[in-house]
């Protein structure tokens, strides 16, 4: 996984059980768990029952039962009597056909990310590019477990500027578009604050020896932490994979224990690129 921070894919955390929100923060909530069954149910690929919802969205009974409730009424879900299930609707499709257009085969980026994480036997993901942050979309974790605390799991987002699958993207931007991300990203602090403008530098040296490497990497620093002592600290592998048609970038990841991936680095990339042309998502 090329990002540098953590792992365990642990079931979505709940948002409770008001789906008549009062505000903007619980209606966000309630309309990013609409999503969240869509997804579970193109990953099913079948009908679902309220439980069976409930159960792999880790929600009460009762919430997910409205949700899907309130997903028929608005014509994105059906329900069948007969054995009380539902299903995505029709007017779905055309959302559907749009995304396969934009965004490469899910079953073809799985496979990529199989085949790394057999290759190589470390974390591996798949992200994307989302304003100032990269966003994992699906990751791989196996058996690895770099160091306690890890929370990687699809959605984790980790600052484009301080990780290894940021630097696969910074390395084909101009330091121009750096210059312009940075103050996006440090808004409330300008760039010409001395500690800003500092970080920019050392940002832009990583920056341009990825380029030079053709791959980003990022040594994590278990730090000073309580609780068991750490395996080691966290090496991050990057490349950027071909953008989409509309211009989103999209990076592969690998990361693993310091003592694992440093003395591998180059060739663990190789394999990575390697890896990308065969399935055609080689930038």
């Amino acid at each position: 996984m090329a990002s540098q921070s953590d792992e365990t894919a642990p079931k979505p955390s709940s948002v409770g059980t008001d789906l008549n929100p009062s505000g903007p923060r619980s209606f966000a909530k309630s309309a990013s768990r609409a999503l969240d069954v869509l997804c579970y149910m193109a990953q099913r690929q079948k009908p679902a029952r309220a439980r069976e919802v409930a159960y792999e969205l880790d929600i009460a009974p009762s919430s997910a039962d409205q949700l899907l409730k309130t997903l028929v009424a608005s014509g994105h879900l059906v329900f069948r009597f007969t054995d009380k299930s539902y299903f995505p609707a029709p007017r779905l499709g055309q959302f559907a056909r749009w995304l396969t257009k934009v965004y490469p085969d899910e079953m073809q980026v799985d496979d990529l990310l199989q085949e790394l994480h057999l290759a190589t036997g470390q974390v591996v993901n798949f992200s994307v590019e989302t304003d100032c942050f990269m966003e994992v979309q699906s990751c791989i974790l196996g058996d690895v477990t770099p160091r306690p605390g890890w929370s990687l799991h699809p959605g984790w987002r980790v600052p484009i500027l301080e990780s290894a699958i940021g630097g696969a993207v910074l390395a084909s931007r101009s330091n121009a578009e750096i210059r312009r991300l940075f103050e996006r990203a440090r808004r409330l602090r300008p760039v010409t604050d001395p500690a800003v403008a500092e970080r920019m530098v050392s940002t832009m040296h990583a920056v341009n020896e990825f380029r030079r490497l053709g791959y980003a990497w990022r040594l994590r620093s278990h730090g000073q932490r309580q609780g068991p002592a750490p395996e080691g600290d966290v090496m991050s592998v990057a490349i950027r994979l071909k953008s989409t048609e509309l211009g989103t970038a999209m990076v592969l990841g690998l990361a693993g224990l310091e003592r694992d991936v440093r003395p591998e680095r180059d060739d663990l990339a190789r394999t990575m690129q390697d890896l990308a042309v065969k399935y055609g998502l080689a930038a």
